[in-house]
């Protein structure tokens, strides 16, 4: 697990920095609640309640029928939004950050939501029609052979799932191909730029506000 802990100099002021995973062991999720117990306040990524089921299972059918669109733009675009299948979280027992962790319970009290305003702003992550212009322009703008690539590893991690035979490695392989040209050449300055603007304010107004001495920090890319 990704952890980087930091001291002001002047202040003294503690900064626990744990890197997300949106679906992962629950043995991770139960590190991470210990490893947070003793902050002052928690700045998280993610949304405040668990989407359904049927919601789940509704946008995951969504992207796969796009993963074999005609567009070549389209499909590469499906193998990058592709949320991890339910089925594959169901075959290997994993868990969802989000049902994890009920933020509304006693001791989430003091877990403030780090891109919370701009979920909101896109209307609960739904993004705007102008971002997904700007993502649009972006992609067409990748190599065509590195899109092809990312789509086919997407449609055979896919067949793997529904024959029961991926591995969570198969998962790490596929979400991690080609990932750092994908992060710079089109996710950075369309999406995540503007959702850390907005967590980065958050982050100063929990320290003018509360001045808390240890804070902790859940968030990912």
């Amino acid at each position: 697990m990704p952890i980087r802990y930091y001291r002001h100099r002047d202040d003294g002021r503690r900064v626990i920095f744990a890197g997300v995973l949106h679906v992962g062991e629950e043995t991770f999720y139960r590190r991470v609640d210990e490893m947070l117990g003793g902050c002052d306040v928690v700045i998280y990524e993610g949304q405040q309640l668990a989407r359904r089921a049927e919601v789940l299972q509704q946008l995951d059918e969504q992207w796969r029928t796009l993963l074999h669109n005609e567009n070549a733009d389209e499909a590469f675009l499906a193998s990058v939004f592709l949320p991890t299948p339910q089925k594959f979280v169901r075959d290997h027992n994993l868990q969802e950050q989000e049902r994890y962790f009920d933020y509304s319970r006693r001791n989430c009290r003091n877990w403030v939501s780090g891109d919370g305003a701009w979920k909101h702003q896109a209307k609960d992550g739904v993004l705007s029609a102008d971002v997904w212009r700007r993502i649009r322009e972006a992609v067409h703008g990748l190599d065509t052979a590195l899109k092809q690539e990312k789509v086919i590893a997407a449609r055979e991690f896919l067949q793997k799932v529904n024959a029961r035979t991926a591995s969570v490695q198969d998962y790490l392989a596929f979400r991690g191909l080609h990932e750092n040209a994908i992060e710079e050449g089109v996710r950075k300055h369309t999406v995540v730029d503007a959702r850390d603007e907005v967590t980065f304010r958050v982050f100063d107004e929990v320290v003018r506000s509360g001045n808390p001495h240890r804070i902790g920090i859940f968030f990912g890319n």
